[in-house]
């Protein structure tokens, strides 16, 4: 029978403990601030932004970007959802688009673009709704410059 009270009395111990911890320290500001301000950097370092506005969806750059030959992306969506064709994409540059095979996406190519300031519509897709905005996922957008550097560009949604 000790041995029971002496089990007891160790998981006790240890709940009691567990919950002071996540009631009393848990709820101090015992955490560093390096992890909000490393996620408000990234949301403050995004290249490009997602925006739904008054039917229409934009990717709207972040910042000023020099040197530009062609700007890459490719866009991915629920076909179930999302009914997009080549007409709906428009873009103040040459755009180049493809349907991906599988049919839930487009692989998009921006040309002649040289410089991208901020607040600068890269590309709007006309007519949408925002069950569309919320189903359609901006992949991956790459620039390369006039010496055939490649960057990666990062994304968010607003």
């Amino acid at each position: 029978m000790t041995k029971f009270k002496e089990n007891l009395i160790v998981v006790l111990a240890t709940l009691f403990l567990t919950w002071t911890i996540i009631l009393f320290v848990n709820n101090t500001n015992l955490a560093t601030n390096v992890l909000w301000e490393s996620m408000n950097q990234q949301k403050a370092m995004q290249d490009m932004q997602f925006v739904f506005n008054s039917g229409d969806i934009y990717l709207i750059c972040q910042k000023n970007i020099d040197n530009i030959a062609s700007v890459s992306m490719e866009l991915m969506f629920d076909s179930s959802k999302v009914k997009l064709s080549k007409d709906s994409f428009d873009s103040p540059f040459d755009i180049s688009l493809s349907k991906k095979e599988w049919d839930n996406g487009y692989d998009i190519i921006l040309q002649n673009i040289n410089t991208l300031s901020k607040w600068d519509t890269v590309l709007k897709i006309k007519d949408a709704t925002k069950k569309q905005f919320d189903n359609i996922n901006v992949g991956h957008i790459q620039v390369i410059d006039n010496n055939w550097n490649i960057m990666d560009l990062t994304s968010s949604r607003k």
